[in-house]
């Protein structure tokens, strides 16, 4: 039986995930810490996302470069908006005000 890690797709590449994302593969995770400038994608389907990301590398993945820019248009702004929000974490923590979830 397959394990929940290994049936998942994870990538720091925007690119990759780009691809990814256009190619309707389900985002169910940006990971990342506060303390951290990287952000970890993290996709279901590992095997069929190896399988798309494979032939991006190998210049034989055709898709709409349109939706492309548009897919990596939006994690850029997820991964701005995830920033925007450790930093307010990281002030209000300097301020040692409690953050309740």
């Amino acid at each position: 039986m397959e394990s929940e890690i290994t049936r998942r797709y994870i990538t720091q590449d925007l690119h990759e995930a780009s691809v990814l994302y256009t190619s309707r593969k389900k985002l169910i995770e940006l990971r990342g810490l506060s303390n951290d400038e990287n952000f970890w994608f993290i996709f279901e389907d590992a095997k069929d996302c190896q399988r798309i990301i494979n032939l991006f590398w190998q210049r034989e993945l055709v898709m709409n470069i349109r939706d492309f820019c548009d897919s990596m248009r939006s994690l850029k702004d997820l991964v701005f908006n995830r920033r925007r929000e450790n930093e307010k974490l990281k002030g209000d923590n300097k301020n040692e005000r409690s953050i309740t979830p």
